[in-house]
């Protein structure tokens, strides 16, 4: 069957559009697009302004070569394409086997590895991982499974993660073929439960092109593999919604076990797999108002103990689940449920959140990041307008999809969708518009809509009258091109490193990659020497996370949280057991040994890496940053005395026993006498009452014998009036582990305008003022 062409060529003229497009942008004058783009500080305008210019020349260039093609061949690519997509719609009807089945399992590794190849290659270890890891060396079994992650229990994704660690290691080419092969998975999933209710094979391919693009899947496919544990939850609910249609149709026992087993899995993966039951419910009783429509007269009785085995072989695993977590909520020192779910907002509060996710699920889906709209006033009109949208292509397909029997199921994905960003409003409220959701809570009401536009695709297609679906075939094909640009434009631009955009597949790629080069450093420069030089345990300082992020600040995590060196030392070290990280003071986590001693109580072959090694040298001679133990007392007469050398003094300022010498009206000098490291290690400052002093404007030098002057250690300090605050100087990794420290220099950005009173102390004292 022939159907007739459209006689405007929509093709020609859009391509041709375009590339005049392009050609305009490309000619416009950098100014207008700062003037445009600019908000707030206009960081991401820079970027983006700076990359124009090759966008648009290459949009002009593509349009006017599609324009050139459909002018020459336009007639014959319309022929061939109609031909195709109607064939391909046509013969869905046929019954679904399982070869059709795995031919969509190729298709969808092959269509996601197109997008997702290089995290095979880039995709590394980030944030709650590291907990994982720490925690699966540390634990035993049994605690093991019932340790907590802020509020959350992972019980089987604990086993998961050991199982993992036995097998590879921390090898992360390993990890990433997990996570690319989830992604195949879940969309697999997805595209099963579609041919299966009946959607045709092209409504399918709508889902499987729409969902593959979305960029933000670069949060769960290059790293962070803990994501891997909640993306499974949403490829088990399209199992449970696949194996429901399964039992429905042949009332096989092993779909009934099948969909235990995979509610079980959820709900013991962690307590956010609950939604995944509830899933299986809505999936259960919608299978079962859409039976009843097409069954009337059947026997009634028979019909609902056939459909009470399967509600049993739901809840069931629920029900265990329930009992398990009760006993995991209420164990001494155990986890409050949601402890960390943040401050409610009430009824309004949380409509407001779950209209804000839903309409940023849907916005995602063609804008990348979305929440930017509301820096430029249009928040409010595209959440009106996306909603008008969804709600009038489900009211024009909805009789379509009544005469089809697919509309049960449609409203079992509205239902599920709905209640999955309700779980996720709960669990984490927030309040406004414009709020960032991260990727981890979008992607489940994304896949969700992505399978309500196949459902509609279907019904708009059969509701169509026939001369009007080539064209209709043609805008969705237009459609799909535009998400994909879309989505690929927000990639390029995380490639390049543009702000906000680090959450899409380029800008994951991009931060992974200079993360892993980091850690390679580190491991380089420290782990490798020591682990090639000695076969038994290595005693070695720690790193704090301020000091290491001075150098790397690609290793802070998403939040800007910046991790210390021990918190990586299951990625950077081979045997992480044989080391023993050291610190003067105690971590809350992860656990490190606490030592006042630190020089004294390291292994010699670090000390030796020290003296020989320039990198190892200047990688603990980074600056840090000092927390001030704030006391409302200052030290008693018995505190050790500073041997003070007094140099161009500014007139006017009264020195006392034991107070400061300016140096250069610029820094506060403290030379030491002979003491020993662990008795010097205290630094007390108390401002006067008259000076009011900018936050973060002081900075230390330590000058010490083994690393020279080592510079810019910040002093983080509050400056409260009459407060003393006190400072460990044994977290400066440079001054713990010399021997011989010349002098202390506090530097200030401005001269104070009275002196504060500086002592040293020693450990004792310090105990005995904080605890007075």
């Amino acid at each position: 069957m022939s159907d007739p062409q459209p006689s405007f060529p929509w093709g020609r003229s859009l391509a041709l559009s375009c590339a005049i497009a392009g050609v305009i942008i490309a000619c416009l004058p950098r100014a207008f697009f700062l003037s445009v783009l600019s908000r707030g500080s206009g960081d991401s305008a820079e970027v983006i302004v700076d990359l124009l210019p090759r966008l648009a020349a290459f949009v002009a260039v593509a349009g006017f070569a599609l324009a050139f093609v459909a002018w020459k061949w336009g007639t014959q690519i319309d022929r061939l394409l109609d031909r195709v997509l109607t064939e391909l719609h046509l013969g869905s009807s046929s019954p679904v086997c399982s070869r059709e089945m795995w031919k969509w399992g190729l298709v969808c590794a092959i269509v996601v590895l197109s997008f997702d190849w290089r995290a095979l290659v880039w995709g590394y270890f980030e944030s709650d991982d590291f907990n994982l890891l720490i925690d699966n060396r540390s634990l035993p079994l049994p605690d093991l499974i019932y340790a907590v992650m802020n509020d959350h229990i992972y019980p089987i994704g604990r086993l998961i993660i050991r199982g993992l660690h036995w097998m590879f290691g921390t090898n992360a080419i390993f990890y990433n073929c997990i996570s690319v092969g989830s992604l195949v998975a879940l969309v697999w999933s997805g595209c099963l439960y579609l041919r299966s209710s009946g959607v045709s094979r092209l409504g399918t391919s709508v889902f499987l092109l729409l969902l593959v693009s979305w960029t933000m899947w670069g949060e769960l496919t290059s790293g962070e593999y803990i994501l891997l544990f909640h993306e499974s939850f949403m490829t088990a609910a399209l199992l449970v919604g696949w194996a429901t249609i399964r039992w429905r149709e042949t009332s096989q026992l092993r779909y009934s076990i099948f969909t235990a087993m995979l509610v079980g899995y959820s709900c013991f993966m962690n307590i956010s797999g609950f939604w995944v039951a509830c899933a299986a419910l809505v999936f259960l009783a919608c299978e079962a108002w859409g039976h009843c429509r097409r069954s009337r007269g059947l026997d009634a009785e028979a019909v609902s103990l056939r459909w009470l085995s399967q509600f049993a072989a739901i809840v069931i695993p629920i029900l265990l689940a329930i009992v398990f977590y009760n006993d995991a909520y209420h164990r001494p020192g155990g986890p409050t449920f949601l402890s960390s779910a943040g401050e409610r907002h009430g009824l309004g509060g949380l409509v407001l959140q779950w209209t804000y996710t839903i309409c940023t699920a849907l916005l995602s889906i063609l804008i990348a990041i979305p929440h930017h709209l509301i820096d430029f006033g249009a928040m409010e009109i595209s959440m009106a307008f996306s909603l008008l949208c969804i709600a009038g292509a489900s009211a024009y397909a909805w009789p379509e999809l009544v005469k089809r029997s697919l509309h049960s199921r449609f409203v079992a994905i509205l239902l599920i969708v709905s209640g999955v960003t309700l779980m996720v409003c709960l669990g984490r409220p927030t309040v406004g518009l414009g709020n960032v959701v991260p990727p981890k809570y979008l992607f489940m009401p994304v896949t969700l809509f992505c399978l309500v536009f196949a459902f509609l695709f279907d019904g708009w297609w059969y509701r169509l009258p026939e001369r009007g679906r080539p064209l209709f075939q043609k805008l969705c094909l237009i459609g799909v091109a535009l998400v994909w640009s879309s989505q690929g434009g927000a990639s390029i631009c995380g490639h390049f490193g543009v702000p906000f955009f680090e959450t899409t597949r380029g800008g994951e790629i991009r931060e992974h990659r200079r993360e892993y080069a980091a850690m390679q450093q580190i491991k380089e420069t420290l782990f490798v020497p020591l682990e090639q030089a000695v076969r038994g345990n290595l005693a070695i300082p720690e790193i704090p996370g301020s000091t290491l992020g001075t150098r790397y600040p690609e290793l802070a995590f998403p939040w800007q949280y910046q991790p210390a060196m021990s918190y990586m030392l299951d990625v950077l070290a081979d045997d992480p057991s044989r080391f023993e990280v050291l610190f003067p003071q105690q971590q809350s986590y992860p656990p490190v040994t606490v030592t006042r001693t630190l020089r004294d109580d390291v292994s010699p072959e670090f000390l030796k890496l020290l003296q020989t090694s320039e990198p190892a040298r200047q990688l603990y001679g980074l600056p840090t940053t000092l927390q001030p133990i704030v006391a409302n007392v200052m030290p008693d007469s018995s505190t050790p005395q500073v041997t003070i050398s007094i140099d161009k003094v500014p007139s006017g300022f009264k020195l006392g026993v034991g107070e400061v010498i300016v140096d250069d009206h610029t820094g506060i000098r403290i030379e030491y006498p002979e003491w020993a490291p662990e008795e010097r290690c205290y630094l007390a400052i108390r401002w006067p009452s008259t000076e009011s002093v900018n936050h973060r404007n002081v900075t230390v030098s330590v000058d010490s014998e083994l690393f020279g002057e080592t510079t810019g250690h910040l002093l983080e300090t509050r400056f409260e009036v009459g407060e003393l605050e006190i400072y460990d100087l044994l977290t400066i990794p440079s001054f713990a582990l010399n021997e011989t420290i010349e002098s202390v220099t506090l530097h200030f950005r401005k001269l104070p305008a009275a002196i504060p009173s500086v002592r040293v102390l020693r450990c004792d004292s310090v105990r005995r003022e904080i605890h007075r």
